[in-house]
């Protein structure tokens, strides 16, 4: 479990969910849907 809040619910998330939510937002910023993409670390 990594230390990074989820963008839907919960404070914990397993690497695979963050490297999805990762991927979800990188696609949206390369499609023009968001205006910026700032990548969230976990801190290990």
């Amino acid at each position: 479990m990594v230390k990074i809040p989820r963008i839907k619910v919960g404070n914990k998330q397993e690497i695979e969910t963050l490297i999805n939510e990762e991927a979800m937002l990188l696609a949206k910023y390369l499609r023009n849907e968001k205006s910026g993409w700032v990548p969230r670390l976990p801190n290990v």
